[in-house]
């Protein structure tokens, strides 16, 4: 028989075929002697002679290899079952399907996971998953999405947070195979913008606070206005009170007028937070920069996503705030060290 190559192949391959008559072909039988595997990070194949012994189904004389092929249509490393084919060959025919088990390994003992950072990872409103724990059974390191999954509980507010590790595969009994669940610290290091929804602010003319602003005959045309901010509800993800003031001026410079240019609009996820080193911002009224004039904060710049910037009047007369946005895109795979 003469193979010719095609497409990314060329050139030409003559392979000796022996012709047999159809009633002359032998089937094939299988002498099995299941194997007991437990999940290691190691694939599992059978052992001819060990686990398996193909034979000739009539004579039930053992066939060398060259008279079978063993084709496995399944992950040998995972746990759970295994489907094997023994298929004949040469002289032999026919085709035998059986199944074996690699049991999830049940020793904590063997299982090694990484502890999460002591200092604690910083706040973002989309919840913290930067702690991603290396998992390793009797020193092989297992791989997510394949042996384990990740769950994240309590992630998206300041405090503990848990990771979840739960092993893939299926034990005979139907139960999941163990996990872990390790609690690491969620701090606020980072400046978030929050909706002021989530909060409630009462406004007092005095800094003593006993003088509330309430309504248009309360409100002020020069001076300083003090703020107290508090969670709403008692299911809210914040604790404490904080407290602010702003100046007012008759003749201020509101920066809702001023424009805001930033560049450049879009940077890679790198895990840190994203500030003025990265992405520029430059603050213009009436043409003029007053970038130096204002108090520029960079918020929710750690995960993928839009992140904020809030400018705020600091001199000058320059009075308000006002937002502009850039975004974090994800880091290119083939570029990350």
């Amino acid at each position: 028989m003469v193979i010719t190559g095609s497409g990314n192949f060329t050139g030409t391959r003559t392979i000796a075929v022996q012709v047999v008559e159809k009633g002359a072909l032998q089937k094939i039988g299988v002498k099995w002697n299941k194997p007991r595997f437990v999940y290691d990070g190691t694939e599992h194949k059978l052992s001819s002679g060990k686990d398996f012994v193909v034979i000739d189904a009539k004579t039930k004389q053992p066939l060398t290899d060259t008279e079978y092929r063993t084709v496995y249509a399944a992950d040998v490393t995972r746990a759970g079952t295994v489907r094997v084919t023994f298929i004949g060959m040469n002289a032999h025919t026919g085709s035998i399907t059986e199944t074996y088990q690699i049991q999830p390994n049940q020793k904590a003992d063997d299982i090694l996971v990484s502890a999460p950072n002591a200092d604690g990872y910083a706040f973002v409103s989309t919840g913290v998953t930067a702690y991603q724990p290396v998992v390793s059974v009797s020193g092989t390191v297992l791989l997510e999405g394949t042996d384990y999954m990740l769950t994240y509980h309590n992630h998206k507010k300041v405090g503990t947070a848990t990771c979840k590790i739960s092993f893939l595969g299926k034990s005979s009994k139907g139960k999941a195979g163990i996990y872990q669940s390790v609690p690491y610290l969620i701090e606020n290091e980072t400046s978030v913008l929050l909706k002021t929804s989530a909060f409630r602010i009462t406004y007092y003319v005095d800094k003593a606070m006993t003088k509330e602003m309430k309504g248009s005959s309360g409100k002020l045309t020069e001076g300083t206005v003090y703020l107290k901010i508090e969670p709403k509800g008692k299911k809210s993800n914040y604790t404490g009170v904080a407290y602010a003031s702003y100046e007012v001026h008759a003749d201020g410079k509101d920066l809702a007028k001023a424009k805001i240019v930033v560049t450049p609009k879009k940077t890679q996820y790198t895990g840190s937070s994203v500030g003025a080193d990265t992405i520029q911002c430059a603050v213009y009224y009436d043409g003029e920069d007053i970038t130096d004039l204002t108090d520029i904060c960079y918020g929710n710049n750690i995960a993928k996503g839009k992140a904020s910037i809030l400018v705020t009047g600091r001199a000058n007369g320059f009075i308000g705030a006002k937002t502009a946005s850039f975004t974090i895109v994800p880091s290119d795979i083939k570029t990350t060290k």
